[in-house]
């Protein structure tokens, strides 16, 4: 029973947050995949999705860098530099497990990066993908809804965050969405200078404006088209919230 799949490909950018340095973008080119791949070997524990939780009946039996000599059907969308692994499970529900619950490997690496500030920090996986937003601010960001004639309350205007106190239902206040054609214009300058919340005595800081325009542009603005999609959804209803459209011009 084996699992065929990528640990590092080259050239992705991949987003990755830090508590001190804020977000960055991890980028590893060939040369440094072999390196990285020629010093480990196979001697790997593979855990289950980054928790402490390892795959006992887990050994890796061929590690390689893909070329065009060892190519399969399945990997025709990796490109040539990929670093391959090839694990076989001893246990059946182990390896049920990983197929159902895996699309690939990640490697947990320690390197160093250089801050803005000069400063040099030593990464162990002190990182996290960007996904969920507000884990990683000082508020919390909801999209409303509601219908003309619901009872109780419900959104109006333009399409917004709504931005409340962290862990609490204390509205502090909104944060408007740009129509994708806007934000595809704006430079990095004037992204930051629209994200701020209106009307309210709590602003958010530098570092927290980055964090959402880095998310809002995540993947050629997905973040920003489903916060759209979803604010359109819930307010389809409302005659008092205004439907933005979604003119999608690659």
């Amino acid at each position: 029973m084996q699992f065929r799949g990528p640990v590092l490909i080259p050239g992705i950018r991949m987003l990755r947050y830090h508590e001190e340095i804020g977000f960055y973008e991890a980028v590893f080119e060939i040369n440094t995949i072999l390196k990285i791949k020629n010093r480990v070997g196979t001697t790997i524990k593979i855990n289950k999705n980054h928790t402490e939780d390892i795959y006992h009946s887990a050994k890796v039996i061929d590690s390689f860098i893909l070329d065009e000599s060892n190519r399969l059907e399945i990997d025709k969308e990796l490109p040539d530099g990929t670093w391959m692994v090839i694990v076989a499970y001893s246990d059946q529900e182990e390896y049920e497990y990983a197929i159902r619950n895996s699309t690939g490997f990640s490697f947990q690496v320690q390197f160093k990066i250089k801050a803005e500030n000069g400063r040099e920090y030593t990464i162990n996986e002190g990182f996290r993908r960007m996904n969920q937003l507000s884990e990683l601010l000082n508020v919390d960001l909801y999209i409303q809804g509601g219908g003309t004639m619901s009872t109780g309350r419900s959104e109006h205007g333009a399409a917004h965050f709504e931005v409340k106190e962290k862990g609490s239902r204390n509205k502090i206040g909104d944060l408007f969405l740009p129509t994708l054609e806007s934000w595809r214009g704006f430079t990095e300058k004037e992204k930051l200078q629209f994200l701020s919340i209106k009307n309210a005595k709590q602003k958010l800081s530098k570092r927290e404006k980055k964090a959402i325009s880095l998310w809002l542009s995540l993947d050629n603005e997905k973040n920003l088209i489903s916060s759209i999609t979803e604010w359109n959804r819930v307010n389809k209803d409302n005659t008092r919230a205004f439907q933005m459209p979604i003119n999608i011009k690659i």
